[in-house]
């Protein structure tokens, strides 16, 4: 195995687990705030997860309601 294989395949691991270690931080402050009732902190942390939520009953209806 050439050094850059070796290189590859021992990485993969390490970035796997910092990128599982955020996700994992990000969703602990995402309940957290939602069960104290934080809604600054709550929009905070989902912008980074980048996800937005939407106000009930606008837009299409989903596929099983219509």
């Amino acid at each position: 195995m050439t050094p850059d294989g070796y290189l590859e395949v021992f990485m993969f691991p390490v970035d796997w687990v910092k990128v599982m270690h955020k996700q994992l931080l990000l969703l602990h402050n995402a309940v957290a705030a939602y069960f104290s009732g934080n809604q600054a902190g709550l929009d905070a942390t989902l912008k980074q997860f980048s996800i937005t939520l939407k106000a009930p009953n606008t837009g299409q209806p989903s596929f099983i309601e219509g």
